[in-house]
């Protein structure tokens, strides 16, 4: 009968350790050590994440209390200046090169699942981080604020970010989104920091519906006014339109729509716009509202993982710690939606720090972590 071991031990074997030699080559993560290997750097601050540690000092002593865990992963008593000095010099490019992969693995197993949309659903959208100005002036945005943003491409009905960016904290949201090789044939939705009538015209050519807010002092000419039926729920008006302000000769003649919504709920007006002519206008206004999934999912990160407080104050430490925050939510997605479970991803979330250091039978487990071909 094999024994029973804890939680944490079994989640980390599961990832193979092909997956883990992969960040390591591709990063050159393990040139310059000799003892703290970077397998060793990630169970550490792994277990740091899921436990929701303080402070390097905390994490520390957490390890120390953790002999056994200790033994059964190949680690030796850590120095909390080891721990420093390695979040000073192993490159952050380590972590987010494992984070990707566990992430693909949890795309897989979404897959799996069925979908509201043929078309795959995407929400852009970014959080700002903020940091102390006189411990982080390489983050300053302004006089007495330094802040770094996370930009996050979230898959729709799943909560799973399918591209990640960390950055400046003053970066303009368009001005990244433009770098970001962003999914074609897709339905993006995105809020109206991202009107731009160049970013619009490049996802219409790439074959991307886009559906946003209409900016209030946009200029456009009404072509075209479509019927809207008396029972279409919402919808006050339906037009095919143009641009005639700034953005007019960049977009040029390129579909566009303007969909008038009234809230039932709430009474609220809001104006969509979108440059596909086929969906029906009620569905506009369901997919815009569908949006709200990356909003929540920065709530999520923010009350549940370690983004707001750091362990570190160079960037190298800060990102590493932010990607393997994402890390840990890649991996608890990937527990949530591999399982085929009832429960809220907060559930599982729960679930895992409440067991994470408990012995939990082997048979738990049936689905594989896989690192790509």
């Amino acid at each position: 009968m094999r024994q029973a071991t804890t939680l944490f031990l079994q989640i980390v074997r599961k990832m193979p350790n092909s997956m883990i030699q992969n960040a390591i080559d591709a990063s050159d993560a393990d040139l310059r050590s000799r003892v703290f290997h970077g397998r060793l750097h990630f169970h550490t601050l792994l277990l740091g994440h899921l436990r929701g540690v303080r402070s390097l000092r905390h994490l520390v002593e957490l390890w120390d209390g953790l002999p056994d865990l200790r033994s059964s992963l190949g680690m030796s008593a850590i120095a909390r200046s080891t721990l420093a000095d390695a979040n000073q010099s192993r490159g952050h490019e380590f972590f987010r090169s494992l984070m990707a992969q566990v992430l693909a693995a949890s795309h897989r197993a979404a897959d799996r699942l069925p979908r509201k949309f043929k078309r795959l659903c995407y929400a852009l959208d970014s959080t700002s981080l903020e940091l102390c100005a006189e411990l982080h002036e390489w983050a300053r945005v302004s006089d007495g604020r330094s802040a770094i943003k996370v930009h996050a491409l979230l898959r729709g009905g799943v909560a799973l970010p399918e591209m990640t960016v960390i950055g400046d904290g003053a970066a303009h949201d368009v001005k990244v989104a433009k770098q970001m090789a962003l999914p074609s044939g897709a339905i993006l939705l995105i809020d109206r920091a991202y009107v731009d009538a160049k970013f619009f015209a490049t996802l219409n050519d790439r074959g991307t519906v886009f559906v946003t807010r209409l900016k209030r002092k946009m200029k456009y000419a009404v072509i075209k006014r479509r019927p809207v039926a008396k029972n279409a729920n919402g919808v006050t008006s339906d037009q095919e339109i143009t641009l005639t302000g700034a953005g007019a000769e960049v977009y040029g003649a390129r579909p566009l729509r303007r969909v008038r919504y009234r809230d039932p709920e709430t009474g609220d007006i809001l104006v969509f716009l979108t440059n596909d002519l086929r969906l029906a206008a009620r569905t506009v206004a369901r997919l815009y509202k569908q949006r709200w999934e990356v909003e929540l999912f920065f709530k999520w990160i923010k009350q549940n993982l370690k983004v707001l407080d750091f362990w570190g104050r160079s960037k190298n430490a800060i990102l590493i710690q932010l990607w393997v925050a994402l890390l840990a939510y890649a991996l608890v997605s990937w527990i949530h939606l591999a399982f085929h479970t009832s429960w809220t991803r907060l559930r599982t979330w729960r679930f895992v720090q409440d067991q994470l250091l408990r012995a939990v039978e082997p048979q738990f487990w049936k689905p594989e972590l896989h690192a790509p071909k």
